[in-house]
Parts: structure tokens; sequence; C-alpha cells
């Protein structure tokens, strides 16, 4: 089992899959590869120094609105909702398993209806829906930030 640090850019911004997935080390650099340049335009974008994913991990913490930069990017956050087509296009390119692939899209869409059926308002709605969907992820499922 394999832990990615990435996998939830696909999603969001990293997924802790070490106890829940069978993910190969190539799926996971291909995942790297895929995400790491929308998640460093982000940070570029909100004129991050010495940002560190690690730090982040440790702490379980993100700016939503970072993370919803990086899920514009990605093509999982349009019009103001988490659509997850995307992602489980990508999912589908890298991860050769496809009973993986259905059971991580499961928990992406409980998670993504939870976020879009929430009342968000005020200035940052798109931050906060974003938010909920992180939330979800982490908490339902063990999934988003990695943990080491």
């Amino acid at each position: 089992m394999w832990k990615i640090s990435y996998f939830l850019f696909v999603f969001g911004v990293a997924a802790n899959l070490k106890h829940a997935y069978a993910v190969t080390e190539e799926e996971r650099l291909m995942l790297d590869s895929l995400m790491k340049p929308k998640v460093l335009a982000c940070v570029e974008e909100f004129g991050l120094k010495d940002f560190s994913i690690e730090d982040i991990r440790k702490d379980h913490e993100i700016d939503p609105c970072l993370l919803q930069c990086f899920l514009k990017k990605a093509e999982v956050f349009v019009d103001g909702m988490i659509n997850l087509e995307k992602a489980d296009e990508t999912l589908r390119e890298v991860i050769n398993d496809e009973d993986e692939v259905e059971q991580i899209m499961e928990k992406g869409k409980e998670c993504a209806d939870e976020a879009n059926g929430s009342d968000v308002s005020g200035d940052d709605e798109d931050c906060a829906r974003v938010a909920i969907f992180h939330s979800c992820l982490r908490e339902k499922n063990g999934l988003f930030m990695a943990t080491s």
C-alpha cells in the first residue's frame, strides 16, 4: 500500500490512501507529476514563501482558498461547485485497478454531494464550499492530507 501525497490534489490536495487503497509507486509518481505543477502555480499565485507540503501534512491545515485555486486548476471546482468528472478521468488514466478507482470516486462523491448541498454565503463562498469538501474527505474517509 502506498501513501499518495498528491492524490487529493486530484480531489483537492492530497490523500492518505495508505490503509484503504492499493496504489503502486508508479501510479503515485504519475499522479504527483500531473498535480504538482497545479499546486505550485497556486502557491506562486498566493505569494507563499517557504511553502512546505510536509508542514501542511503535519498540521492538516491548508487555506481553503489555496485549495480552491488548485481545484479550479485541476478542473474539479467548476462554477462554484465540486465536479468530480475530471478527477474520475484523471484517476482512470493513472490507476489501473478499476475497483480502486470506483471506491475512491464513491468516497469523493459523498463529500462532493455534502459540499455542493451546503448553504454557504459571504465573500468567500467558494472557499467555504471547498473547506466543507476538504473536511468531509478528512473526517469521513480518512482522505486528503497525508499524516506523515
